[in-house]
């Protein structure tokens, strides 16, 4: 019976970030991909840029689940609910000390650019 409860107890990634005293960082996120010549869309991609005043990246850690992602650092966090899915494959991260910011881009799955020309 103790057992069970354990499992029963144990809080799920929103829980835990809702009580995390941290202070949430600004973000920005970007719909966009790659065309192929006739604007035909080849690969959907979301770009999220976390910005980050004064920390150190080698403090951040990032989850990047199916539609959600989960940044916690030093000092800040960040709950991002993504637009579509995203990709388990092909995931990028760059820091970029000048601007103190990190930047994702995913690829999504199943979802086309709504284009208007």
């Amino acid at each position: 019976e103790e057992y069970q409860r354990e499992f029963l107890d144990e809080k799920d990634d929103h829980q835990l970030y809702n009580e995390d005293p941290r202070v949430e960082c600004r973000y920005e996120t970007l719909e966009g991909g790659v065309y192929e010549v006739g604007r035909d869309i080849c690969k959907n991609t979301l770009t999220v840029k976390f910005h980050l005043p004064k920390e150190d990246r080698r403090t951040i850690d990032v989850d990047v689940q199916d539609t959600v992602i989960f940044l916690y650092s030093h000092k800040y966090k960040a709950k991002v609910f993504l637009p579509a899915q995203v990709s388990r494959e092909q995931r990028k991260g760059e820091w970029d000390p000048k601007k103190d910011e990190l930047r994702l881009v995913l690829n999504t799955i199943g979802k086309k650019a709504d284009l208007n020309f």
